[in-house]
């Protein structure tokens, strides 16, 4: 028995082999091929699914999934990264779930939910989540068609999980806490977390705003000082952008005015061509906050031009910017 939906209250160690594998979690898991005598043992019919390309529950779905509520994320897993669908009472069951699922780590979770993002039909198991609620529980609730239309653009993405987490998220991008508290469950690395919410931002807005500019300098400004809130390593993931519902209309025209004012630019402090250490030996910064605001102030000057990003020009402006006070 499992007394708390995550963990067995006791671990018994079986000799029947059907009864053993009775306690799996799904029929595609649960046969056995004995190597010596040529068996094959099978009792829940694991074979077939797997011809079929069905996912279904050993025994009773219901009590599979009380016993361990992750197993309600492992079936949807499945579904993805397996191409297949679900047997109709497996999903159902899912539903009837939702509390022991709650009571799954956190950890679990994300596990699960990255390798369900890198199938390369993620859409096999979000659509299913959608359809039990697993989806709240998991990622944030979200109305239809929005839901939709994230599902089947996630489809079209590289097969990179926090990639597609951010088109996911991008429909509730205005409720930044809403987002923040999807990443804090999921608890991705430092750079993931900044990719997703750079993907989710307002500078991503800020470019299909620019690029509707009709003076030429001020578009390719506009368009640069978004490009550097973005950040570099957000647009070199060109797909990813592609699919933004903000820059879906963009048509060529407008993506080569973009790929123009980008060319050459420097985008971020660690791109221009002076650095802080030869500032401070110079003798026209020191160590610290005024550096950075310094440094942000250089960056943003060669946001207007950026030929300016020259070691002599870099280093005048900075004294013009001292003696300035």
């Amino acid at each position: 028995d499992y007394h708390d939906g995550r963990r067995p209250s006791v671990v018994r160690f079986l000799r029947d082999l059907t009864e053993d594998l009775a306690r799996r979690d799904l029929t595609i898991n649960a046969f056995a091929w004995d190597p010596v005598n040529g068996v094959l043992t099978d009792a829940f019919g694991g074979l077939e699914d797997l011809r079929t390309g069905l996912i279904r529950a050993v025994g009773d779905p219901a009590t599979r999934f009380a016993e361990d509520g992750l197993r309600t994320m492992r079936a949807v897993r499945f579904a993805a990264t397996m191409g297949f669908s679900l047997a109709p009472e497996t999903q159902a069951a899912i539903a009837g779930a939702l509390e022991v699922f709650s009571k799954v780590s956190r950890e679990r979770v994300r596990v699960e939910l990255v390798k369900l993002l890198a199938a390369s039909r993620p859409s096999l198991g979000l659509l299913p989540m959608a359809a039990t609620g697993l989806w709240d529980r998991v990622l944030a609730p979200l109305g239809e068609p929005a839901r939709a239309e994230a599902i089947a653009a996630v489809d079209r993405l590289p097969a990179r999980p926090m990639l597609r987490l951010a088109r996911l998220l991008w429909p509730i991008r205005a409720e930044r806490a809403e987002v923040e508290e999807v990443l804090e469950q999921l608890r991705p690395s430092r750079d993931e977390r900044a990719l997703v919410l750079a993907l989710t931002g307002e500078a991503v807005d800020e470019l299909a705003l620019a690029l509707e500019l009709t003076d030429t300098q001020e578009r390719a400004i506009a368009l640069r000082r978004a490009a550097a809130a973005v950040g570099r390593a957000v647009l070199l993931e060109r797909p990813v952008l592609d699919e933004v519902p903000v820059l879906l209309e963009l048509d060529d025209g407008a993506r080569a005015i973009l790929d123009a004012a980008l060319e050459g630019a420097a985008l971020s402090g660690k791109e221009l061509a002076i650095k802080g250490g030869e500032l401070i030996a110079a003798g026209v910064a020191e160590p610290g906050k005024a550096l950075g605001e310094l440094l942000e102030a250089l960056l943003d000057w060669v946001l207007e031009d950026p030929t300016r990003n020259d070691r002599e020009q870099l280093l005048a402006r900075a004294r013009e910017q001292q003696a300035q006070g």
